[in-house]
């Protein structure tokens, strides 16, 4: 049976560096669902075409999965489409059937998936063997999210800071899949934790969940 694993969270609070972490120790596939909306949001920079749901749910229909991380995923344009058709019901409804398959059925020789996003514990993989929703301080979040962006200044932190604070706002009120803490999810705030014991916390959690050896 293949083991299912989500993690959600809003924006910079960890989530892509623990699911990267498990998959790691667990040798499972890790599926960044935000690359698929990356992914279309890339092609229609690519085409010039309108961000309409027409053209997002069509181009999501020829999306080959997984999709491969690159630099021009992240990309601040391709960022802003990204996160203007992630509200789109039926990009969300294009998508899933393929996010599903893929966490279902991973290639060899991952014994199953783990997935992060913002949805994926409570529409994608709503019977996960286990949920985690990861949360920071907003605070906590716009310092990593700058020193990603190599602007640890803090008027662009205070830039930064604002601009999650929107994405937060966005993700939580949209209609369609909005983000949400799932049902029976671990919730872990990681704001002082570092990558290494944010990993330790879920790995015990998993071995009292009987899902790993002790």
């Amino acid at each position: 049976m293949n083991l299912i694993i989500t993690i959600d969270g809003p924006a910079a609070s960890g989530k892509g560096t623990l699911a990267r972490l498990l998959s790691e120790s667990l040798n499972l596939l890790w599926i960044d669902t935000g690359l698929f909306y990356r992914a279309v949001a890339l092609e229609i920079l690519s085409q010039q075409l309108d961000p309409s749901p027409k053209n997002a749910a069509h181009i999501a229909s020829q999306i080959t999965a997984p999709v491969i991380p690159s630099s021009q995923l992240r990309e601040t344009e391709v960022s802003k489409i990204a996160s203007c058709i992630a509200t789109f019901p039926e990009l969300r409804s294009a998508l899933l059937p393929i996010q599903q398959y893929l966490a279902n059925n991973p290639p060899q020789p991952y014994k199953g998936a783990v997935l992060d996003g913002r949805d994926t514990g409570s529409v994608v993989c709503p019977h996960a063997h286990a949920k985690f929703y990861l949360n920071a301080s907003i605070e906590e979040r716009a310092k990593r999210r700058a020193l990603e962006q190599n602007t640890p200044e803090t008027q662009s932190q205070e830039h930064v800071k604002k601009d999650l604070q929107q994405r937060d706002l966005q993700d939580s009120q949209r209609s369609h899949a909005p983000l949400v803490i799932p049902q029976n999810a671990t919730v872990i705030d990681s704001s002082a934790l570092s990558p290494e014991k944010t990993l330790e916390i879920c790995l015990e959690t998993l071995v009292r969940m009987g899902i790993m050896p002790s």
